[in-house]
């Protein structure tokens, strides 16, 4: 209801889970940054972007595996939109993830669904508290 009152439309681009088992492999985490700038060039102009970051994922080839996937998503869109995350309680905050992105929200205490909230509400025009998943473009009529 919120996004029909702002004239947003969320658009899904990418998901993918990792479950805390260890460093992921060199070749599996090749493989899902090939799907994310896949994904990435055929999502077409966005608004923004909202990902829900863990924060402490490590990969054989980069201990920050999260500031690197952000610096990918950064990368492709520039600095034309914001990019914006939430980050699990447990999150290793880097230099890396602050650099490339606009917010980032922590959800320990609110859960992930306020934290995204929140997270909308720091870029957003006016502040108006919105709910969107992923990402999101303006509805052009």
């Amino acid at each position: 209801e919120e996004l029909d009152r702002s004239g947003l439309t969320a658009v899904p681009v990418f998901f993918a889970r990792a479950l805390p088992y260890g460093t992921i492999t060199e070749a599996t985490y090749a493989a899902l940054v090939e799907m994310l700038e896949r994904e990435l060039s055929q999502c077409g102009e966005l608004d923004g972007v909202l990902v829900a970051c863990h924060g402490a994922n490590a990969a054989e080839s980069t201990r920050d595996a999260d500031g690197d996937w952000l610096a990918r998503i950064r990368a492709h869109f520039g600095e034309k939109i914001p990019i914006i995350s939430t980050l699990d309680p447990h999150a290793n905050l880097s230099e890396q993830m602050v650099a490339v992105t606009n917010a980032l929200v922590n959800w320990i205490g609110v859960g992930p669904l306020a934290a995204f909230l929140i997270a909308l509400a720091v870029v957003m025009p006016g502040g108006h508290l919105l709910g969107s998943r992923l990402s999101w473009r303006s509805r052009r009529d």
